[in-house]
């Protein structure tokens, strides 16, 4: 068996190597982890990728408890002390307001709420069943809606502040535009937190592992390791898979070929327009291919001197980061601020890094002594 990823393995005894089989792992990528991978700098986990986790993620759970990693976990947000405050911009980004997080929660809460009261219960009839998102088929009628369409429907019930809020939230879960996100997969996701606010903030960015998604995923390296099925190759993207009755042959782009009775491919949307396939893939996944992703959020990290800002967050829907926070406290004592901004306004750190801090400033006076981020 060969599996290839741009992305990382997180293997498990399910996947074949404790019951026999021998497994090939070619990796573009120098690491493991893919997109939920954590940077150590200065003895400090920065998550460069997928940070939370909960039970209410079945399959993540399960192997956090396998690996009894239960107690690994701390909570982000941290009231306990400094600023504690909420920060909300409007009107553009031109007026800040100074808030408490009671307030931030019920801006949210009323906000969020109205834009998903399609159905007088805040898509619960909609959509009562996530696991089985199409019990109600009437549900499809959302997904011919986007984010800005349904905005402009609940445009007179929500007040200034009540709009930023939402706007900046719908960015923050989606990455992309309001006009680009489609409104049944917010609503999606609302099912699947139970359709509250609460299990929104528990399940998608509260728990996070105190020493990185990294740590969990080398529990799974290490335990595929131990089989001793386990072979692999860092630095080799693909060039192109070629699949027969008998074998699938895998070209390296640096020329070499692996064959094997079974590929598993974990290339992600957005390579896979550099490999060729044969037979072709279909017309539909060659269309999800052109198109690619819509999401392009970008996460930034900042290590400032400002032990104040640890319990301070904000939101800013103009702003090229639309959601920042308080994230923790690093070896040397400073906070580590956690920023997201989305497609919308999109921000590229590395092309100018005064602009880059200038973003974060923007947002409140901070004293940066380190970014972090990768492209």
């Amino acid at each position: 068996m060969t599996a290839l990823s741009r992305d990382g393995p997180q293997w498990t005894a399910t996947m074949g190597l404790t019951p026999g089989l021998k497994v090939l792992l070619l990796e573009a990528r120098d690491r493991i982890g893919g997109r939920s991978w954590s940077s150590n700098i200065g003895g400090y986990p920065f998550e460069m990728g997928g940070t939370w986790v909960h039970w209410a993620q079945p399959h993540v759970w399960r192997e956090i408890c396998r690996y009894n990693m239960r107690s690994a976990l701390e909570v982000s947000p941290d009231y306990t002390s400094g600023r504690n405050s909420f920060a909300l911009y409007t009107a553009g980004g031109k007026d800040a307001h100074e808030l408490t997080h009671a307030d931030e929660d019920a801006l949210l809460i009323s906000s969020i709420g109205k834009f998903f009261n399609v159905d007088g219960r805040q898509g619960q009839t909609l959509m009562p069943r996530p696991h089985d998102e199409f019990h109600n088929a009437d549900v499809l009628a959302c997904d011919d809606l986007t984010a800005a369409d349904r905005l402009a429907q609940i445009q007179d019930e929500l007040t200034g502040k009540e709009e930023a809020a939402l706007k900046a939230w719908l960015l923050l879960m989606s990455g992309a535009s309001l006009e680009t996100s489609s409104f049944y997969e917010h609503l999606y996701w609302w099912s699947l937190c139970e359709h509250s606010y609460k299990g929104a903030v528990d399940f998608l960015i509260k728990y996070k592992f105190r020493d990185g998604q990294s740590a969990f995923a080398l529990k799974f390296w290490n335990e595929a390791l131990s089989t001793g099925n386990l072979h692999y190759i860092f630095n080799t993207p693909i060039s192109s898979i070629s699949d027969t009755p008998d074998l699938t042959a895998v070209t390296l782009t640096a020329g070499n070929v692996f064959k094997a009775r079974k590929v598993i491919s974990t290339v992600p949307l957005n390579v896979l327009s550099t490999i060729t396939f044969s037979p072709p893939l279909s017309d539909l996944k060659a269309q999800a291919i052109a198109t690619g992703h819509i999401q392009h959020t970008t996460k930034l990290h900042a290590e400032v001197t400002n032990a104040d800002l640890r319990s301070w967050s904000v939101i800013n829907p103009s702003s090229e980061l639309v959601f920042a926070f308080g994230d923790g406290t690093t070896p040397a004592g400073n906070t580590h601020i956690v920023s997201f901004g989305a497609n919308a306004n999109h921000l590229e750190p590395e092309l100018d890094i005064e602009d880059t801090k200038r973003a974060l400033t923007d947002l409140t006076p901070m004293q940066i002594e380190r970014l972090v981020f990768h492209n």
